[in-house]
């Protein structure tokens, strides 16, 4: 078997650079990736939280609607039974 020929010193100098340029690069961009999965979800959270306070607000309004309809239909049967029946009760 042929053994490979042994790495001449300034290929393994140039090795050394290559790497230690990479090494800061790979920790910044992974650095970057743990920061934007940290982000995104706190951004959708202040959303969903917005969002659900406008909700609540619309739901209020509904239920005030609500009630002031059976209002009118209680009032409506009400005076409906006194034209037929001319009992106040």
């Amino acid at each position: 078997m042929i053994s490979p020929a042994p790495a001449s010193p300034a290929t393994a100098s140039r090795f050394r650079l290559a790497s230690r340029w990479w090494t800061p690069a790979i920790l910044l961009l992974a650095l970057l990736g743990l920061i934007a999965n940290l982000w995104i979800p706190l951004n959708t959270f202040r959303e969903l939280e917005s969002e659900r306070a406008g909700n609540l607000a619309a739901r209020q309004r509904l239920n005030l609607l609500n009630a002031a309809m059976l209002n009118m239909v209680d009032a409506e049967t009400s005076e409906r039974g006194f034209v037929i029946t001319g009992d106040l009760d």
